[in-house]
């Protein structure tokens, strides 16, 4: 079975015992954490797993659920799923906040992801332009660059000026500025 608790968890009827603390959660994370859309899509992708992994194991609600069984969860992901330990480290980060959650809300009483270590990742640094290159690319869009030159000088001085990456770029609008 398998659960799509985003976009759709605050329009579903509770049909497991799951169900509603997640709308709840994921509520919480929409309306008060304002996550993005895709971080919230993520979000959903692991909780899924981990409700699936849990009514797998014969768990019917998340009072049930031991820090042992989410460390099987967790070595699952990595060694039979095949996820990267950057995804395992996401998804245990999903699992964290949404505990946390259910214990402030009273729905569980202890978390069991305290315990619970973040697999080791190969920190990769990523490569960075030096200024004469950063000053080259600056300089690329300019009046002879074509029509849309100063909509592509906007957009590489919003990236180097406020270290913003590419989709986060595209995602901005008008509406997102102060006049």
């Amino acid at each position: 079975m398998r659960y799509l608790f985003y976009p759709i968890c605050h329009q579903m009827q509770a049909t497991t015992p799951f169900d509603q603390p997640l709308q709840a959660f994921f509520s919480y994370l929409r309306i008060e954490a304002g996550l993005a859309e895709a971080t919230l899509d993520a979000y959903g992708r692991d909780i899924a797993r981990l409700v699936q992994f849990l009514q797998e194991n014969g768990i019917e609600h998340f009072a049930a659920t031991t820090p042992r069984l989410l460390a099987d969860h967790i070595r699952d992901l990595h060694k039979d799923q095949g996820l990267q330990p950057a995804s395992v480290a996401r998804h245990l980060s999903t699992l964290r906040m949404c505990f946390r959650f259910l214990k402030a809300t009273g729905v569980v009483e202890e978390d069991p992801t305290r315990l619970l270590e973040s697999p080791s990742r190969w920190k990769r640094l990523p490569g960075v332009l030096t200024p004469n290159q950063m000053r080259k690319l600056i300089e690329a869009a300019s009046e002879g660059a074509g029509r849309l030159w100063m909509r592509d000088r906007a957009i590489i001085e919003c990236m180097y000026g406020g270290g913003l990456r590419a989709s986060e770029v595209g995602h901005i609008r008008l509406t997102d500025f102060e006049q």
